[in-house]
This record gives C-alpha cells, structure tokens and sequence, in this order.
C-alpha cells in the first residue's frame, strides 16, 4: 500500500479502540490464551466466554470467565468493548453468524481471531496503550549452512564468501529494536542454520536477559541436522527458547538419523518445538531471473496480495520482507532507502507500525517486479530441499 497520509493512515480504524474499556475472548482455549498473552500489555480488562462450567468457577488466566448464555444477554456497545472469537477455524464462522443475529458487527465489535491477530490487533494496541506490536520478526545470525539447498528462499547456498554476524552488531541491532518496539510475538534466529553461529548462546543469553518479556516466543529455526551442545541446552532451558524444526528427512534420506537424534535430544530436555514434516515450496523466481517483470502500475496490486510475513531486522534497518533483502544482497541489486525502516532515525512509532502492516513510498518493493511472490499468490511449487 502506498503511503498518502503518513502517519495517519490507520486513524480510521483506530479511533474505534480509543474508547473501549474491555475485550472479551470467546473461547478459553489455546487461541483465547496466545491472544491474553498478546494482549496483556494493553493492561485492559479482560473477560473470558465459555461453556466450561469449571473456568466460570475458577475463572481462567486470573480473568472472569462467563458463559455464552450470559454473554449474549449484553448489548453490543463497540465504544465500551469488542469481542474476539477464539475457537478453531471450522467454528468461527458458525459462532460468527450468531453475533451477527445478535445484533453484533463484524470487524467493528466483532472478530474472527485470525483476523484480529493478524491485522487489527496491532493497531488496537498502538491506538488504545501506544504499543508497537510486530508479530513475526527474523533476525539473521550467520549466512553458514550445513545444506546447500538449490531453491533456499534466502539464496544461502549462492552467497560466494558465507560470513557471521558480528555479535556486538546483532546486540546493537536489538537494542534499536526494543527502542521503538514494545512487543514481538515470534522473534525468530536464523540462518544459514544458526546453530553454526560460534556465538548462539550468547546472544540467547543477551535477548533472554534483555528482552525476554518483550518476546512471546523466541525461537531458533533450525534444520535439527546439528548436535546441541550441553551449555546451549541450559541456555535454551533458562530462557523458554523454542526450536521450529525444517524436517527435511523425507527428501533427503540420509539426515533422517541426524533428525531422530535431535529430536530425542530436545524431548530429553523438555525443549518446546514445532516440527514442520509436511514442507511445501514455492519458485520465487530469484535464483534463475524468471520471475515476473510485471509493469510498474501492476505492482501495487501485487504486493498487496503477497500477503508475505517475514519482517526482518539487519543493520539498524527494520525490513518489510526479509527474503527480499536477503535476496537482494546475494545478487548484488541495489538498495534503496524508501524501501527499508531505518531505526537509527527519527521516524515515530505509528509509521514503522504503518511500514510493518505494508505501507511504504512507493505502494511495493522495486525486487517484486522479480518475484513471483509468496505462497498466498504463487503456485509455482518445486522439489523441497534439492540439493546442489
């Protein structure tokens, strides 16, 4: 989306939250409680609808829970409080229908919990406590890989001379970070693999330490082909760490004992992961320059459907995708500053929460001429994890 109100672009929708004094979450379940989490730096009023006759007893998450039966007995009132449904995706819809008998309004005192976490939950909490919120960040520690994908999504495998990140660079990187933004939901270390980076448990221990309250999940996104070491693992337990785990042991036979291993290693220790088996991936037409070369009036339109969220941070620079940049420096393409959020600067909170939801100066990124874009809009599906 192209910037033509900076700064203001979101006032429409936010001025909606200014007022309200309580949020309902309908459902106590895992959704309800990763929206409470989220939503706890709001410091607002926060009430639970369920059937479960135990939570309306106990009460849930140290919150009022109350039943759907009484819930409904309210008057919608967008200006005092909103209701977030927080069921399964298969429910939604249903439950939705009947707020809508209700008398409720969708997307105005009414939302389905994908669309309030991914788009309006941002907003609320910069209109209503002036918290930036950003919910997915990746921070790059080394571009070392033990695979050399041939379709990495970060060209990893083509970079010519594979370095490291300075460690005191990421630190600074951080703490610029944390100086606009009060809260990421997925903060992500990746590669290359990061667990070759020399220095993972320092900067675990440096974010952890830090920051760790300002994180709902800090993750290590890893291929599980590498052993952990003994003083990582009690890094890794003292600060929650999570692993997301690229199970590439379908596709490539020979790492399947590595993964089993790892895996054994991180139920040993009560490691939290996520372990992605049932891959999918997409040609962003980078590597081999066959992605689109679309017309510049078409390009707004485009990035607007990627829908990619990968926000990056390198450099002091906040970027809207970082597979892009990532992209960008590999094949020598040149910056440009109206395409980046440069934290070193005196830019305000509402506009990096604008360039975080996809505002920028131009409406799109000058590379998305040369991509195909990401899964929302690219069907270009090829072979996982190929190697050179």
């Amino acid at each position: 989306m192209k910037w033509r109100n900076k700064g203001h672009e979101l006032d429409s929708i936010g001025k909606n939250f200014s007022t309200v004094e309580e949020i309902y979450i309908y459902g106590a379940g895992e959704n309800g409680t990763l929206l409470y989490e989220d939503l706890k730096i709001a410091n607002i009023k926060i009430t639970f609808v369920d059937s479960s006759i135990q939570k309306q007893s106990l009460g849930y998450l140290d919150c009022k829970v109350i039943s759907p039966e009484e819930f409904f007995e309210k008057t919608p009132n967008s200006k005092k409080y909103f209701t977030v449904i927080a069921l399964g995706s298969n429910q939604i819809s249903v439950v939705m229908k009947k707020f809508v008998l209700h008398g409720f309004r969708e997307g105005i005192d009414a939302y389905s919990y994908k669309n309030f976490t991914e788009f309006y939950l941002p907003i609320f909490l910069m209109y209503y406590s002036q918290k930036l919120y950003v919910k997915y960040l990746d921070v790059s520690l080394t571009q070392h890989c033990n695979l050399k994908c041939k379709a990495c999504s970060i060209m990893t495998p083509y970079i010519k001379q594979p370095e490291h990140k300075e460690l005191a660079a990421l630190c600074q990187d951080i703490d610029l970070l944390f100086q606009k933004v009060d809260y990421v939901h997925s903060f992500f270390l990746i590669g290359g693999e990061p667990l070759l980076y020399p220095h993972l448990e320092e900067i675990c221990e440096y974010i952890g330490s830090k920051y760790k309250r300002a994180i709902g999940h800090l993750v290590i996104a890893s291929n599980g082909l590498v052993t952990l070491k003994e003083r990582l693992i009690k890094t890794i337990k003292h600060y929650n760490i999570e692993f997301q785990i690229s199970d590439y042991s379908k596709w490539i036979k020979q790492t399947e004992g590595k993964m089993n291993d790892f895996i054994n290693t991180l139920t040993k220790f009560e490691i939290p992961y996520n372990r992605m088996v049932d891959l999918e991936w997409v040609d962003y037409g980078f590597r081999n320059d066959t992605g689109r070369k679309e017309k510049v009036e078409n390009m707004e339109n485009f990035f607007d459907s990627c829908g990619i969220d990968c926000r990056g941070l390198e450099n002091g620079k906040f970027y809207y995708c970082f597979p892009a940049r990532m992209c960008q420096k590999v094949l020598e393409y040149k910056e440009y500053e109206d395409e980046y959020f440069d934290l070193r600067g005196d830019g305000r909170k509402m506009e990096l929460l604008e360039f975080s939801l996809g505002y920028n100066e131009k409406g799109y990124l000058r590379i998305c001429s040369r991509c195909n874009g990401s899964y929302l809009n690219n069907k270009n599906f090829i072979p996982v994890a190929e190697q050179l």
